[in-house]
């Protein structure tokens, strides 16, 4: 597609565009309106001509035209863009596809629409005050509720579901969005007399909800949503719509893991989200991934937060993901520090990043974790691919601190970490994979590349055990399913995203069952997406993968089986591979 942003930007009119969608009025040289994008009583939203952007003066939000749509409409930004030329008559060469999750949901994402309007304006109801008083007493202001969208679910768990009955959602969309209550045969609300916070998708749309008690005593502080068709708790982030701008605009993102923290760190002009107590996962990864942007790490001090963030450390740095740690902040996490200390000392505290590593250094050292030598060698075994993730001038600097800590000179622990080093530098003069190989041989060598310690048969084996489970994602949605719930990744880092972009295409798809060669350019385009770095290569595997795995998909039956005489086959092949490093 031949797409200047650019070019187009300068042909749209912002105030025509604007004006489509809400009033507005000319002051002087501008125009004005009530900012749909908080609950604004008086014109806030102000809107130049003359430099092309909007902005509100209240909530702060702005940029183009573009930027409008996208936020207002809760659509992907390139839709946006269409949308704005279409509204000024600028011809463009963009096609946009359904969106077809929506398409087939629109009931869904209706009704979980009208349900948190209900709460909002429960909360500011006389019955709805007990929690309106317990946010204020938090230090929520009016501006942040509603910026956020919190309410508040009433006693009677009856009433919610009522009004929505009222608005013609059936009790059948009800059930399907997760509104009602699993055991609800008299149609109840699964939250009453909670605190509710609605958990939104990267677009805006509600997807589904969180309730927190009000009492202090309670063990059960939080009641989640349960797994529907529109919310898996470990493909959504807390926030993720409301802190993309900022995140853009500053280059770094905080993640946190409660909805309070996220709000309060958002309070002080940070963009943060929130993983809602979950661990990272892999599609959390490729959602940070897509926003290039710097990641740091603030979990709960307790135990529980500490191991989560040696999970976090993991995953974001292995998957490219340049992250850094917030040193200890002297509370449990950030919303008890800007409660308890104020909005200066969260600010200083939110700007005192670390490296991972040293990082881990304290914590292994605080928990009695480095008391002998063979701890202190472990450590750097463990986290060696921290070190390795930077460049020579950073990574010489990092050793010379761990090796003071540790007490190790740091000739000595450059040349532990040397040993991994040669290994990369194999990788880069190895040979390059070229479209004259067959599949078999690129699977392998990229595998080799990865690991070049895996004996040549156990390459073979693993290439042909992976392109076949591969080949049967394509053809199976139900192979997918499989292959998700094991939540095991390939040797070949390519045909980890080609499978992250194929489960994408079965979530946004969901009437296909099985991906034809006419949708082959787009998981193509979504696997790239996610591997920008090898565009070349998979469109190489693409092209093999089409011309020469003629195979069907496996039954359900004989899928699983295979990938677990893969998965087993993968774990001894490791087991040797690390009796060969020893030798």
């Amino acid at each position: 597609m031949n797409l200047n942003i650019d070019e187009l930007r300068k042909k749209v009119d912002i105030v025509k565009v604007i004006s489509n969608f809400i009033e507005v009025n000319k002051k002087g040289a501008n125009y004005e309106a009530i900012c749909p994008f908080h609950n604004d009583t008086r014109p806030s939203l102000k809107i130049s001509p003359t430099k092309q952007i909007f902005n509100c003066f209240v909530c702060h939000t702005g940029g183009d035209a573009f930027v409008f749509v996208e936020k207002y409409l809760k659509i992907p930004y390139i839709e946006a863009v269409k949308k704005a030329c279409d509204i000024c008559g600028v011809k463009t060469d963009i096609v946009i596809k359904k969106d077809q999750v929506f398409e087939d949901n629109k009931d869904c994402f209706s009704a979980l629409e009208d349900a948190a309007k209900y709460y909002q304006f429960y909360l500011k109801t006389n019955n709805g005050k007990e929690g309106l008083d317990y946010l204020i007493n938090r230090g929520l202001t009016q501006e942040v509720i509603d910026k956020f969208r919190i309410g508040f679910a009433p006693k009677d768990s009856k009433l919610m579901i009522e009004r929505l009955r009222s608005n013609n959602h059936s009790i059948e969309t009800l059930t399907k969005a997760g509104i009602l209550s699993g055991n609800s045969t008299s149609f109840t609300d699964r939250f009453y007399n909670r605190i509710i916070f609605p958990i939104t998708d990267s677009y805006g749309r509600v997807r589904g909800f969180s309730g927190r008690t009000l009492e202090k005593t309670s063990d059960n502080k939080y009641i989640n949503y349960p797994e529907t068709i529109l919310f898996k708790k470990n493909e959504i982030l807390y926030n993720m719509y409301g802190a993309i701008p900022l995140a853009k605009k500053m280059g770094f993102l905080y993640v946190v893991e409660g909805f309070m923290d996220a709000i309060a760190i958002s309070r002080v002009n940070y963009p943060a989200v929130a993983t809602m107590g979950t661990a990272l996962t892999i599609e959390h990864v490729n959602m940070l991934k897509r926003l290039n942007v710097e990641i740091r790490l603030l979990l709960d001090c307790d135990k529980a937060g500490r191991e989560a963030s040696i999970s976090c450390i993991k995953i974001l740095t292995l998957n490219g993901i340049k992250c850094k740690m917030i040193r200890e902040i002297g509370a449990k996490d950030a919303d008890e520090l800007l409660h308890n200390a104020g909005q200066e000392k969260l600010v200083a505290a939110l700007n005192l990043v670390e490296e991972p590593v040293l990082h881990l250094l304290d914590m292994y050292g605080a928990s009695n974790r480095l008391s002998s030598y063979e701890d202190k060698e472990r450590f750097i075994q463990e986290f060696r691919f921290l070190f390795l993730a930077h460049k020579d001038l950073v990574r010489q600097k990092l050793i010379e601190d761990t090796a003071k800590i540790l007490g190790f000179k740091a000739e000595s622990v450059a040349e532990f970490i040397e040993s991994e080093k040669r290994v990369s530098q194999t990788q880069v003069v190895a040979p390059k994979l070229s479209d004259k190989m067959d599949l078999l041989s690129i699977i392998r060598m990229s595998i080799k590349q990865g690991n070049n310690r895996f004996s040549d048969s156990d390459l073979d084996v693993l290439a042909k055990y992976e392109i076949k489970i591969v080949n049967s994602l394509r053809f199976s949605r139900s192979s997918y399913n499989v292959f998700y719930t094991n939540k095991e990744s390939f040797c070949c880092k390519y045909f980890d995203a080609i499978a992250t972009a194929i489960g994408e295409f079965y979530t946004e798809n969901t009437q296909k069952e099985m991906i034809e060669s006419d949708d082959l350019p787009e998981v193509l385009s979504k696997a790239i997406d996610i591997n920008a770095e090898d565009e070349k290569v998979m469109m190489m595997i693409f092209q093999k993968m089409e011309l020469e795995v003629n195979e069907e998909a496996m039954n359900d039956g004989d899928f699983k089986t295979y990938m677990l005489k893969y998965i087993a086959y993968k774990k001894k092949a490791v087991v040797r591979n690390k009796s060969m490093e020893l030798r």
